[in-house]
């Protein structure tokens, strides 16, 4: 009896411990992403953050989310210089703002619904929202969404231009 139990009690502490592995089933995936974006912070380049945001981030969707309601109003010839101008502007964003993305090694990875938190040695942390175990639909760095940053600022430009999108890809151009 005492063998059986003991067997039960290591089963179970097995099986709890693989529960909790596969509760962040995008843990490689964040952690990689992380470590993509902190290459990029270290090259302070708008083109290395573009290239290693485009591996794990749909820059398009970000991009079309980021218009909120003005998105609709887009032609599709607006839409592709909005999307050209809106990468460029991720990446001039994310180098601004390399100092606030830590560049030591990561200690964690916890998971909580759609969100991925990559904590760093240094204390600081990356949040990916998760449109999918493999698909990020927003970063937060220091709590601050780049989607709702975004779409503050864009909103904001074409508030300031009566309602007129042209407006922001001609601001996001210059």
């Amino acid at each position: 009896m005492k063998r059986f139990i003991s067997t039960f009690v290591l089963a179970l502490a097995l099986s709890g411990g693989a529960a909790l592995a596969d509760s962040c089933p995008s843990r490689e995936f964040a952690q990689s992403a992380a470590t993509a974006i902190q290459g990029a912070a270290r090259q302070r380049s708008p083109q290395a953050f573009i290239n290693a945001a485009s591996r794990y981030i749909d820059l398009n969707s970000l991009s079309l989310t980021a218009l909120g309601k003005y998105r609709s109003q887009l032609t599709p010839a607006q839409q592709s210089r909005y999307l050209a101008s809106a990468r460029k502007f991720i990446g001039k964003f994310l180098v601004d703002n390399s100092n606030y993305i830590p560049t030591s090694g990561v200690s964690s990875v916890s998971c909580s619904g759609s969100l991925a938190t990559v904590r760093f040695d240094s204390g600081a942390s990356i949040t990916f929202r998760l449109a999918g175990p493999q698909r990020v639909s927003d970063v937060l760095i220091l709590g601050i969404s780049v989607v709702g940053a975004m779409r503050s600022y864009f909103t904001g430009i074409i508030q300031n231009h009566n309602g007129d999108v042209n407006a922001l890809s001609t601001a996001l151009s210059q």
